[in-house]
């Protein structure tokens, strides 16, 4: 029994750990759809498109402020 647990664990972490890409990998991804959309490298309104894919994906929590609470 204890090796079904074991192998149930190294599964569950598997499938949890196939959705995670890296940083670098986000921020091409975010670069590619920003280009898609017709911005132009450079420009302020590509700067914007990056910025709302990355505060939409993380929120502002990575960037040092924190959300409020729920009271």
């Amino acid at each position: 029994m204890p090796r079904y647990v074991a192998l149930l664990g190294v599964t569950a972490a598997g499938l949890l750990l196939s959705g995670c890409i890296s940083a670098q990998e986000m921020a091409l991804r975010h670069r590619s759809a920003c280009e898609r959309y017709g911005f132009t490298p450079g420009s302020e309104a590509y700067s914007n498109c990056l910025l709302q894919l990355d505060v939409g994906d993380y929120g502002y929590s990575h960037h040092g402020k924190r959300r409020a609470r729920p009271l």
